[in-house]
């Protein structure tokens, strides 16, 4: 699973698909390019050299370890970055996902990277990033072999076999335009030692494939998809984001209960909002929740 926060300013938090909250900073350690040490590559046979001219279009930095790739690209953005840039880390030791869940993962055993992206789209249209993202990630996965991945709203990717992967968009905002930094964690392969230690459903994608693909050809594949879909965002193509969430629902029509968000609300998902919060049908009538944790209650 991932990792990720910010410093608790007015203008800055993580994003939901409505919602927000602070954060953390500090160091990494750099080191030349070791997405995964050879003897812990996820897929068989060597890793692509590097493209002078990747298709995704983004730099991209390897770390050895670092606290969280999220914070150190929070730093930057406060310090006024406006390039675009990714960066990969073979280890996070204080990596933690939505309302500070910690990401656990060891070495090689997950993909976990960050992007730094700025947009001029307004604060209140941020929610539709998450549900990009979370979009561009499924279908790079289907696009490397994966089957059955689908998306629980707000930011869970799901395989058959329990929870593969995870998102955390934070935000720095700025007059007229928003840092956003979008964080990303897979879980490659470990599933069930995960599942034991956790004592809930995890996947691994090395379950969901034949042949699980070098993290680089994975990394690539994902980026090329959300560079894609960022790029649907900053035109203006909301309808498409929300078509392609849709056919990844894993909600829809499921019974469910949000916690974490205030009310403890109950009843049948129905999709989503043009600014990305879940429907409900509740014993009260339709509602619309901005943020927490969903439920999937038993049929």
């Amino acid at each position: 699973m991932v990792s990720r926060t910010a410093p608790n300013r007015q203008n800055s938090g993580p994003i939901d698909p409505g919602g927000a909250a602070p954060a953390a900073a500090p160091g990494a350690a750099r080191g030349p390019a070791p997405e995964f040490a050879a003897d812990d590559r996820p897929g068989a046979g060597p890793e692509p050299a590097a493209d002078a001219d990747p298709p995704h279009r983004f730099p991209v930095e390897h770390l050895e370890s670092c606290p969280s790739t999220n914070d150190l690209l929070l730093e930057r953005a406060r310090a006024g970055a406006t390039t675009p840039v990714v960066l990969v880390a073979a280890h996070q030791s204080a990596g933690r996902g939505r309302r500070g869940a910690a990401w656990l993962g060891a070495p090689g055993a997950s993909l976990a990277f960050s992007l730094l992206w700025r947009t001029r789209r307004s604060a209140p249209e941020l929610g539709l990033v998450p549900l990009a993202s979370g979009v561009a990630c499924a279908q790079a996965l289907a696009a490397c072999g994966a089957a059955g991945i689908g998306l629980k709203w707000p930011n869970d990717l799901l395989a058959p076999g329990g929870k593969l992967g995870g998102i955390l968009v934070e935000s720095v905002l700025g007059p007229g335009h928003a840092s956003l930094v979008i964080g990303i964690g897979i879980n490659l392969r470990g599933g069930a030692g995960l599942t034991a230690r956790l004592g809930r459903p995890v996947a691994a994608l090395e379950d969901c494939v034949g042949t699980l693909p070098a993290a680089g050809v994975l990394l690539s594949a994902i980026l090329c998809a959300l560079r894609g879909r960022l790029e649907d965002f900053e035109a203006g193509r909301d309808a498409a984001i929300l078509a392609a969430w849709s056919a990844c629902d894993l909600l829809a029509g499921r019974e469910v209960e949000i916690v974490d968000a205030g009310p403890l609300w109950r009843g049948t998902a129905c999709g989503i909002t043009p600014r990305g919060a879940l429907r409900i049908r509740t014993a009260r009538g339709m509602r619309e929740v901005n943020a927490g944790e969903t439920r999937v209650l038993p049929s």
